[in-house]
């Protein structure tokens, strides 16, 4: 049977560090980005392209209960020196559009259907980094540059990440993922862009992740084979049907409810890994080194 080979995926990752919680009230203090270009079934390392952290000065920082002391002391940001070297949130994003155009291929730019390739994405995107964006767009007109209508959260993947111990159960958040050194040693949470690059580097952990489940599925329909089990039983044709879902990256957890998914996938996972290791079959992956283990 073949197989169409799939895309990589372009994702846009872009964070804010605000002066709280809420975009009703609170303002971006600083943006930052990252381009990250993911290779199909992670084959490859990933490409990435950032756009450093921009000060923003938005007039709204100046009214009554726009500042919520704790989250400055979170990000660390002197209100004094946003408010002497912040460019307008019009400037800014401006800036931001301007450098993805100068970064983005013609591959990126487009699908068959005319619609943008590249989607959004960041830790805690849709009810975070979004609304304090759309508050942008409330008061001042300023749009984000076109876009998928897709997002990727990355809070969810690190959910998906833990469950399938690709990462140890105590990592919870973003700040906690750049902490242990999965992001590498030259990145500080709580930092726009730094926390743009690291958001990418959750999402490829998740796309290998992904890939490697996908992988097993194949593997367990030859152990069967193998040890004389009918083919495509259910067990074997589950794990597949569940992984096809992890492995179809531009459509990776739309909402919270495609957790299930996930705990389904894990005890899966489990009980094909006991079944390999009974009939004495390798799982096909532990000696395979990627372009990233070889850096």
């Amino acid at each position: 049977m073949s197989c169409r080979k799939r895309p990589g995926i372009t994702v846009l990752f872009i964070d804010v560090e605000t002066s709280g919680l809420d975009p009703r009230r609170n303002v971006i203090l600083s943006l930052g980005a990252c381009l990250a270009r993911h290779h199909p079934a992670g084959a490859g390392p990933v490409d990435l392209a950032v756009f450093e952290d921009q000060l923003v000065y938005d007039p709204r920082l100046d009214l009554e209960g726009a500042v919520d002391e704790q989250a400055l002391e979170v990000n660390g940001l002197d209100l004094d020196h946003v408010r002497a070297e912040g460019l307008p949130p019009e400037r800014a994003m401006n800036l931001l559009k301007g450098w993805l155009l100068d970064v983005l291929r013609p591959g990126d730019l487009v699908d068959v259907r005319g619609e943008p390739r590249h989607i959004l994405g960041g830790q805690n995107f849709g009810c975070f980094d979004y609304p304090f964006l759309m508050a942008w767009r409330e008061h001042y007109g300023v749009e984000l540059p076109r876009h998928s209508r897709r997002f990727v959260d990355t809070a969810t993947l690190l959910h998906l990440l833990r469950t399938t111990a690709a990462i140890p159960p105590d990592v919870v958040s973003l700040a906690q993922f750049i902490e242990a050194g999965f992001a590498g040693d030259y990145l500080k949470p709580h930092s726009a862009a730094d926390d743009a690059q690291a958001s990418a580097m959750v999402f490829r952990r998740a796309t290998l992740v992904s890939a490697h489940v996908w992988a097993l599925g194949a593997t367990i329909d030859e152990a069967r084979s193998a040890s004389g089990c009918p083919e495509g039983t259910h067990l074997s044709f589950h794990l597949r049907r569940q992984a096809d879902r992890l492995h179809r990256f531009e459509q990776m957890f739309p909402d919270p409810t495609e957790l299930q998914t996930v705990a389904t996938l894990t005890q899966n996972i489990r009980i094909a890994e006991s079944m390999l290791f009974e009939l004495g079959i390798p799982d096909g992956t532990t000696d395979e080194k990627t372009e990233d283990d070889a850096s």
